[in-house]
């Protein structure tokens, strides 16, 4: 990305969730140069509600790089979300 800053800065994104409390999965590569890892403080301050899945070494195509990582995780947090 240009500058090496990524081409997303979290801060500036109004997360309506952090105020509704709504369950939230964060899944975020460490090696993401479009959404810099960095930013994760960021949105669980806006969201403190939100669980965050770190994969190390994962870019931002962490979807189709690692699904049997991804794929599970979403699975596991949606059973979760949605149980009484």
């Amino acid at each position: 990305t240009h500058s090496g800053k990524g081409l997303l800065c979290i801060k500036h994104i109004k997360v309506p969730e952090g105020e509704r409390g709504i369950p939230t999965l964060a899944i975020w590569g460490t090696d993401d140069s479009t959404v810099l890892y960095q930013g994760t403080e960021q949105l669980l301050q806006a969201i403190p509600q939100a669980q965050l899945l770190t994969i190390k070494k994962g870019g931002h195509n962490i979807t189709y790089m690692q699904p049997s990582i991804v794929g599970p995780s979403i699975t596991d947090f949606l059973s979760q979300s949605a149980a009484p």
